[in-house]
């Protein structure tokens, strides 16, 4: 099965996220958005890849910079919380490992190692489809640099 990710590509953003009901402190957090195309009913499909809860060990964007992040699945503490939208399903994704490369004028390579499981949900004749991805992904310079220097007064 071919997913096909769409020219010009994804984004990157990060927030402050905090759970005190589930025990979890207040963090800085990431997100990643990649629009793909996947065969479907005979058709393509536009939909999109989402990231969320993504921690990563960086104090600034020039941190994440030629680094390689490794995850573990669902549900091992640390594992991004991923999904795929299709056929009226969220299907979970996988993403065990994102590469960035060198950010420039607003935006950041990254190769994305990761697996959707459309047997979850269905489409189920689509089966589990591992794939590996380079993107690139857009994001707000200043909105990054703010969420970081917040993240800094947490400790």
């Amino acid at each position: 099965m071919s997913l096909s990710v769409e020219p010009g590509a994804g984004s990157l953003s990060a927030s402050i996220f905090e759970n005190q009901e589930l025990g979890i402190r207040k963090r800085m957090v990431f997100s990643i958005t990649v629009p793909v195309t996947v065969p479907f009913e005979g058709k393509p499909v536009a939909t999109e890849i989402q990231l969320d809860f993504i921690r990563l060990a960086a104090d600034g964007l020039e941190d994440m910079e030629d680094t390689t992040y490794w995850f573990p699945v669902n549900p091992a503490d640390g594992y991004i919380d991923g999904s795929l939208f299709l056929g009226e399903a969220h299907n979970p994704v996988d993403c065990t490992r994102l590469a960035f490369g060198k950010a420039e004028s607003g935006s950041v390579p990254v190769e994305m190692e990761f697996t959707v499981d459309f047997t979850y949900e269905g489409p189920e004749e689509l089966g589990i489809v591992e794939k590996t991805l380079t993107v690139a992904l857009a994001f707000n310079r200043k909105e990054l640099d703010r969420v970081f220097a917040e993240s800094a007064n947490l400790f």
